[in-house]
Parts: C-alpha cells; sequence; structure tokens
C-alpha cells in the first residue's frame, strides 16, 4: 500500500554478509544493498533469501544463487641452488663456456634406488643426454659430445662415505666401467662442501653420439643404504643436485636437477 515503510532481513546469509534498506524515489519502494566480501574459508556456492515487508505486514521475497571462485595463485617458483649453479668454484677452468644453454649436454634427475646382489648398496643413476637444438650457433660449445669429468656439490658430511668407493658407469650400448671416485672439501663463502668428482670419464667413452638427441650416458652412484648419504636427497647439497659435466675443450655445462 502506498505510503508503507518497507524492510528488508536477509535469510541464510553468509557469515560477514549485511543487508542494508534505503526509501526509494517512488512511494512505498525501497533499495536493498547486499554487501559480502568473502574469503577462501567461506563454501564455494550457496543461496541467499530475502524477505522484504512492508508496515502494513505484507511481504514477499527475492533469491538468488551465488558462486566463490577462488583466485588462482600462481605456483611458487621451484626450489633451486642458482647460486651455486651460478657462481659456485668448481675449480675448473672453463675457457669457452659455462652455462647450460651454451652446451647441449644435460644431466637428468637420478633414477633409483636400483638394488643388485648387494642389498647393503642402492645405486642412484644420472642419465647424461645431448640435444644439439637447445642451443644457439654462436655457442663455441654447441658441438660438444664428450664427457671428461663429472662434478657434483654435495653435503660435506657425506665426504667419509666415498673415501674408497667406486662408480659404476654405464652407457645405452651396456658396456660396464668402474670408475674411481675421489672427493673433497671446498670452503666458499662461508660455508664447508663435499665435491664428488668422477674423472676421465671420456678415456673409456671418447666421443658421445653425435647425433642431434639421444640418451648418452648413465652415471650409477652406490650410496650405502644403512648411512646417513643413502639417497640423493641426502646427498645433494640444498634443495636440487647442482654438476658440471667438463671436456677437454674448455667446456663446462653448469646446472642442477632435482633429486
Amino acid at each position: 500500500p502506498i505510503g508503507a515503510d518497507l524492510n528488508a532481513t536477509g535469510s541464510s546469509l553468509p557469515s560477514g554478509a549485511t543487508l542494508n534498506t534505503t526509501r526509494g524515489s517512488i512511494p512505498s519502494s525501497a533499495i536493498v544493498t547486499f554487501t559480502w566480501t568473502p574469503t577462501s574459508a567461506d563454501n564455494d556456492r550457496g543461496l541467499v533469501v530475502i524477505v522484504i515487508a512492508s508496515s502494513f505486514n505484507f511481504y514477499t521475497t527475492v533469491s538468488f544463487s551465488y558462486i566463490v571462485i577462488s583466485p588462482i595463485l600462481p605456483l611458487p617458483p621451484p626450489p633451486s641452488n642458482s647460486l651455486l649453479v651460478d657462481s659456485f668454484n668448481f675449480t675448473t677452468s672453463c675457457l669457452r663456456g659455462r652455462q647450460a644453454s651454451q652446451s647441449p649436454l644435460r644431466m637428468l634427475s637420478p633414477r633409483g634406488p636400483i638394488v643388485d646382489n648387494d642389498t647393503s648398496v642402492a645405486n642412484y643413476c644420472f642419465s647424461i643426454t645431448r640435444n644439439t637444438s637447445m642451443v644457439g650457433v654462436a655457442s663455441m660449445c654447441r658441438f660438444m659430445n664428450s664427457v671428461r669429468n663429472l662434478h657434483l656439490i654435495i653435503n660435506a658430511n657425506c665426504l667419509p662415505d666415498f673415501t674408497k668407493s667406486k662408480v659404476n658407469a654405464t652407457i645405452s650400448s651396456g658396456l660396464h666401467n668402474r670408475l674411481p671416485i675421489t672427493s673433497t672439501s671446498i670452503q666458499w663463502k662461508g660455508t664447508t662442501y663435499g665435491m664428488l668428482n668422477i674423472k676421465r670419464i671420456n678415456d673409456f667413452y671418447f666421443t658421445l653420439d653425435k647425433g642431434t638427441q639421444g640418451l648418452l650416458l648413465e652415471i650409477c652412484l652406490p650410496l650405502g643404504a644403512a648411512k646417513v648419504c643413502n639417497s640423493p636427497s641426502t646427498l645433494c647439497f640444498g634443495p636440487t643436485c647442482v654438476y658440471q659435466l667438463d671436456d677437454d675443450l674448455g667446456c663446462c655445462s653448469t646446472s642442477e636437477v632435482p633429486y
């Protein structure tokens, strides 16, 4: 009826929501404002019912549904040892290029554990691949197709595990050779690191596959199952395994791989 005052109340309002009723511009009308800022803890959907009643006890209802769409947050960056990759002193002379982008050689994340007859030892194997399409034509290391040495940064407390150990190196053709591991302690920027060195690899495999891409070499580390450093996650320093592959021509592909 004309002259009646209108008031709005909400049914099943979400937590924190408010209704505000103001008089409209024409007689016996009202403007109802629904205000709500959802949070990540709120339900993803619901129904709001608003009852509009007059001072003469007449009423009507309006309703609407809502859906809360959570924002898509960017994924956190993967863990990284970028400072070690970019600056660590590997003591090798990288005359032609240190960045992995300058070389077609990459080391992949280790696979394992692989247990042979000796159950006290688990092998974790790093594959080295070659893909020349990933390297620009201006890079002096774009033809790198051999690995002289592999260097791996490890936790210093793992060094005793490798005092008298050896490593199995396997290429895709199935040939096996045992290559000695040398280890050393390095102080850099106030922190003590361990370094594993697997040297003279190309004495056995002088020239690797010259094809555009393919699996080239697999190097397996024997880790004692009962030792503290019994997996790549406890062996490698930090959140990734930082490595360097060098050849006889001054190319030193340096990068990191997840465990």
